[in-house]
């Protein structure tokens, strides 16, 4: 299935981002695009390609967020193991800024709150930093 902008609808907190919600599985994630260079059809492309590889993309982002803090939380539950700490999370929101970019955003379970962990990615490629937000 292609995406294109009939698939999205304006922001009701930016009129500049558009917005469209997604299943992947069993998992309904927000797609949003911010649109302030006038760049649509460029960021589709991105969508697309990041939407045909979002299995993928989306087992990427866990590997890289229980690489980089399952030890720590492990520490504090005694007991958890890689898989639990893994199946707690759970993909949010994919967001589209252009050249190539958007921000994985995942919701951490019991574990994190209510923080949301992000990780950027660019032409494909994670980054290997995962930022805490809430």
């Amino acid at each position: 299935m292609i995406l294109t902008a009939q698939d999205f609808k304006t922001s009701e907190y930016d009129e500049e981002t558009l917005e469209m919600d997604y299943t992947l599985g069993e998992e309904v994630i927000n797609l949003s695009i911010y649109n302030g260079d006038d760049e649509l059809e460029e960021i589709l492309k991105d969508v697309n390609k990041v939407v045909a590889q979002l299995e993928k993309y989306n087992a990427e982002g866990k590997d890289i967020i229980v690489d980089e803090l399952y030890d720590v939380y492990s520490e504090k539950n005694e007991g958890l193991s890689e898989e639990q700490f893994r199946d707690e999370l759970g993909l949010l929101s994919l967001y589209f800024t252009g050249d190539g970019e958007v921000e994985f955003n995942y919701e951490g379970g019991a574990y994190f709150g209510d923080h949301i962990l992000s990780i950027e990615m660019t032409d494909g490629e994670f980054e290997s930093h995962v930022a805490m937000n809430g």
